[in-house]
């Protein structure tokens, strides 16, 4: 019996993927890692895609796993990008890198999908798509931080995301754990504020030595590759990376941040964080929040890989501290 475990997670740019084994023969399948829904699902060889490069990254044949069982149970499933997935749960054991091989997890496999690879989503399990969606008679299931914890893995049902720096191949998820060498200054812990979606209150963020008044809800959500903020928190950003005709200044130095401030947790985030250069063509990445549950403030990846934020699943809390880009641990 252990209490945590590292996994590494791959950098993709627009969004990072865990390599899985799925099935008694371990079929390797790599799919985007998404804080910000609750389940696991995969492409499978007789899934009908919107597009064919979505069986680049792996698909499951059923037939070749003796541990495999179909639920017969519909999985239906739209992301807040309008790309959606409809399947079916079903239980396989599933392989997670440093062989930790996690039996009969309930996943599901898709039928057909408008997405170009599977999801790993380890948010709250009350978040799970056919629990959501309020149906008679359905319950939520352990999804996978649940089924480590179930099966004596870790010791909780929570875990700690490390994107590590921009220019890097791999981050991390350490389950069941803390890393406190993979941060510098406070950690701030709050609780969740709903149970339907993980995200707590941000305080202010400052902007060019401005306090703007936050004081709103944010999801850190790893399956957003850009971060969406409330319009005048977005305008006073986007201000600062602007040159004086309203194009996005390429050229961001280092040395210069806005920061989103949580107690006495301040992250830094780099303006050329938020600025994406594309052939010298260079676009703000921040888009505007609504406020609504479907659009509420999100921090994506660009400002994510300036934090270590930790997810307890049990206790529906997050702590966030500012990342500390180092290949020292101290768990």
């Amino acid at each position: 019996k252990r209490d945590n475990f590292t996994t590494p997670i791959t950098n993709r740019f627009y969004l990072y993927t865990i390599d899985l084994g799925v099935g008694s023969d371990k079929q390797p399948i790599t799919v985007h890692v998404d804080t910000g829904s609750s389940d696991f699902w995969v492409v499978s060889i007789d899934t009908q895609c919107a597009s064919s490069s979505c069986f680049f990254l792996g698909a499951f044949d059923n037939s070749t796993s003796t541990t495999f069982k179909n639920l017969n149970l519909p999985f239906d499933l739209g992301y807040l990008d309008q790309q959606g997935v409809a399947g079916v749960y079903v239980t396989d054991d599933v392989t997670l890198p440093g062989d930790v091989t996690v039996k009969n997890l309930q996943f599901a496999v898709a039928r057909q999908t408008t997405r170009n690879f599977g999801v790993l989503g380890l948010g709250l399990i009350t978040e799970e798509a056919m629990y959501y969606k309020n149906l008679p008679g359905v319950e939520p299931y352990p999804n996978l931080p649940f089924q480590l914890k179930n099966q004596g893995f870790i010791g909780k049902a929570a875990y700690s995301l490390y994107l590590n720096g921009p220019q890097t191949d791999l981050g991390l998820i350490l389950f069941g754990g803390i890393d406190q060498a993979k941060y510098e200054g406070p950690l701030t812990t709050r609780k969740g504020y709903s149970t339907l979606r993980l995200g707590i209150t941000a305080d202010t963020i400052s902007v060019n030595g401005l306090d703007i008044n936050f004081d709103t809800v944010v999801v850190f959500d790893s399956g957003y590759s850009f971060s969406t903020l409330p319009q005048g928190v977005h305008d006073a950003i986007q201000k600062q990376v602007q040159n004086p005709d309203g194009s996005i200044n390429c050229n961001q130095p280092d040395d210069s941040y806005f920061s989103v401030h949580f107690g006495d947790t301040n992250i830094k985030v780099p303006y050329s964080s938020v600025v994406f250069n594309q052939n010298g063509q260079c676009t703000f990445t921040i888009g505007v929040s609504t406020g609504g549950l479907n659009s509420m403030a999100t921090l994506g990846d660009d400002i994510l890989r300036h934090a270590y934020v930790v997810y307890d699943l049990e206790a529906n809390t997050i702590g966030v501290a500012q990342a500390k880009y180092t290949d020292d641990s101290d768990i």
